[in-house]
């Protein structure tokens, strides 16, 4: 590897670098008619590790994962670790007889948003990083009250912004203002108020999401970096970027544990010092958002479309002709519509086959990376309003692209 671990010279073993997990047995795809077969094709074929969800004309539905797997032998792949004395390593690969599927749920559908699939009852280990459940149990819940669904159905789905996910963050900052209430622009009654305001959403309109986004970030931050200093003394470049960190962070917070308080005893308990991030949280939000207070701030002021194109970011005088219009954007990292700033979803589509006439296609910017072509930013404002674009028009064709040798 080009950079060093702790200090020392160090190589990595990795699927995408083996010729057996980058082979093309996907192309045979065209050819499968079941889910059954489709699944043993997958099984069967390298790649890089992803979710992989069929359905075919019967009414069958599965899923299952692409790519090779190590079999892991006195490690299970969370840490780096050395293979110098042969008790630690891999073991080839789980073969395809053992790799995990879901085939016909009773629930009648699968949802897959990057969340860990399966329950401790697979003795495997596929992954440790998974995203958080929140997206995917979200998805469940509408899903369980449609006994139908059509097109616009499915991408009312996809563009939901509702987020249970900033409810603990709602509770504890609520907790903590429960004390005496100093007086001034950060009392407890403006913060509480603003906190109270917020309606579940992500919508560019909603109040308080935005200042409990902020207050969630400073708290993982404030609550880990006294547990991850000695990670940093060993290794001055070490980051902690595990998904799912607000799992330790609320169960330090909520062991009530003052031992585990962070600023060295300047804190007597928890509601003090969730207090303090939450002061903190709300200064910095009024600063970068510009406002003069709270109370003007609603989640579209600070999660916005920041779509750059790299030449603009060389050359900034050529911004306005290269970069999308800067504009309000719904949705959190939280939500099925997963956005903030600069991370949004890279497509949407809805399509029924057969019915292509009827699909939706969601893309940002548009087909055409000309900045003279009409189609270079035709679908940027679909993508960002959620209307449901045409996925293609239908008669004859109304241009021609041309490739010349």
């Amino acid at each position: 590897m080009p950079e060093p671990l702790l200090g020392r010279p160090v190589a990595a073993h990795w699927t995408a670098l083996d010729p057996e997990a980058t082979d093309l047995g996907l192309s045979d795809a065209a050819e499968v008619k079941t889910v059954s077969a489709a699944i043993d094709l997958v099984h069967r074929s390298g790649g890089p590790p992803l979710n992989v969800l069929l359905a075919d004309d019967s009414g069958n539905i599965g899923w299952t994962y692409l790519g090779k797997i190590p079999k892991w032998f006195g490690m299970d792949g969370l840490f780096s670790e050395s293979w110098a004395d042969g008790r630690k390593g891999w073991d080839g690969y789980i073969p395809p007889d053992e790799i995990p599927s879901i085939v016909n749920p009773p629930s009648g559908y699968i949802v897959s948003a990057n969340n860990r699939m399966l329950g401790a009852e697979y003795q495997g280990v596929i992954g440790h990083d998974f995203a958080s459940g929140f997206r995917a149990w979200r998805i469940a819940e509408l899903l369980k009250q449609q006994n139908a669904a059509g097109e616009r159905d499915m991408l009312a789905v996809a563009l939901d912004t509702g987020t249970e996910f900033y409810r603990y963050y709602q509770r504890v900052a609520l907790r903590a203002l429960e004390g005496e209430d100093p007086p001034g622009a950060y009392s407890n009654a403006n913060l509480r108020r603003f906190i109270e305001a917020w309606d579940g959403r992500a919508d560019t309109e909603s109040r308080g999401i935005a200042l409990l986004a902020e207050f969630r970030a400073e708290l993982v931050k404030a609550v880990l970096t006294p547990l991850l200093a000695k990670c940093r003394d060993l290794d001055p470049s070490f980051q902690y970027r595990w998904h799912n960190a607000d799992v330790p962070v609320q169960q330090i917070i909520d062991s009530g544990r003052t031992d585990l308080l962070p600023g060295a005893g300047a804190f007597g308990d928890w509601n003090g010092f969730l207090r303090s991030v939450l002061v903190l949280s709300a200064r910095q939000l009024v600063q970068r958002a510009g406002a003069p207070s709270l109370a003007e701030i609603r989640w579209g002021d600070v999660s916005r479309v920041e779509v750059h194109h790299p030449l603009a970011q060389a050359i900034p005088f050529l911004g306005p002709l290269l970069n999308m219009p800067n504009a309000p954007l719904p949705g959190c990292l939280y939500c099925i519509r997963s956005a903030q700033g600069a991370h949004g979803a890279t497509e949407r589509m809805v399509v029924a086959p057969g019915h292509e006439s009827d699909a939706i296609l969601h893309m940002p910017g548009g087909q055409s990376g000309q900045p003279s072509s009409p189609h270079y930013s035709d679908q940027q404002r679909d993508w960002v309003e959620g209307s449901p674009g045409a996925f293609s028009e239908f008669g004859p064709p109304l241009n021609r692209l041309v490739l010349m040798p």
